[in-house]
């Protein structure tokens, strides 16, 4: 068991929307911004699909267009709380960005085996909520650790 301690600030970005505190915002506003947000769901759910139907058809993929998924997966995720996906998106752009400063062409296994986190977290973030949480943590340290590889030099 990890020590780490992670701090998540507060969200006030619904109360800033409705320009009041949640707590004296009508139920039915709160209704209907979830319901919205309900819809908008499976609009990410059809994007993230889409992405990973180009990534299986794809012989090879440029890191360019890897990190403009990831990076469009990773702006949306954490609005629908799939927040293990957002994690590992995260680190594929960190380390894309790391190897494009550092001069050097990502690795293609290292994009290719984060896709696969991608994909595997993708298949059980709702049945087995656990196992995404792992494959998260674990692509994102050794994402962490390539990318101390990159900056050692």
């Amino acid at each position: 068991m990890s020590n780490k301690v992670e701090i998540t600030p507060p969200n006030f970005a619904l109360q800033r929307k409705v320009g009041a505190p949640v707590k004296q915002t009508p139920l039915s506003m709160l209704a209907a911004a979830d319901k919205a947000l309900a819809q908008q769901a499976d609009a990410f759910d059809a994007y993230f699909q889409s992405v990973l139907r180009r990534w299986r058809g794809a012989e090879e993929l440029s890191p360019a267009q890897v990190y403009q998924d990831a990076h469009d997966v990773r702006g949306m995720a954490g609005s629908f709380q799939r927040a293990d996906l957002g994690r590992i998106a995260d680190a594929l752009c960190a380390y894309i960005d790391a190897a494009n400063n550092a001069k050097i062409t990502p690795d293609p296994d290292a994009l290719k085996a984060l896709r696969d986190a991608l994909t595997a977290c993708a298949h059980l973030e709702v049945s087995e909520p656990a196992a995404a949480a792992q494959i998260s943590a674990r692509a994102c340290e050794a994402v962490q650790k390539r990318i101390a590889g990159i900056a050692k030099g």
